[in-house]
Formats: C-alpha cells, structure tokens, sequence
C-alpha cells in the first residue's frame, strides 16, 4: 500500500498464501504468516521482497 491510498498484490495462494493472520516488516522484506485455518492444509511463513 502506498501513501497516496493505491497498492499492489503481491502474493497470492499461488504462492501458498492460505489465510493470512499477521504480517511483519523489516526492512523491504515482508513476513505473512499463512495459518491455514480453512484449508487444513500447509500452514506456513509466507515472504515477499518490496521494491519501492
């Protein structure tokens, strides 16, 4: 998401995004935990590198 309100998808289960719970910021790595709540299946830590 950007200032002016606008953003870009940038993982999706393709990725192995299954309902994400939280997400964490360090520098321009992004850390989505993917619970799997619904799916049961592959619960993980899902990662994704910002460019600006």
């Amino acid at each position: 998401m950007r200032r002016d309100g606008t953003h870009s998808t940038v993982q999706t289960a393709a990725d192995g995004l299954r309902n994400p719970t939280s997400v964490a910021l360090h520098g321009d790595t992004v850390y989505v935990l993917s619970a799997a709540y619904t799916t049961g299946q592959d619960p993980n830590l899902v990662l994704a590198h910002l460019n600006d």
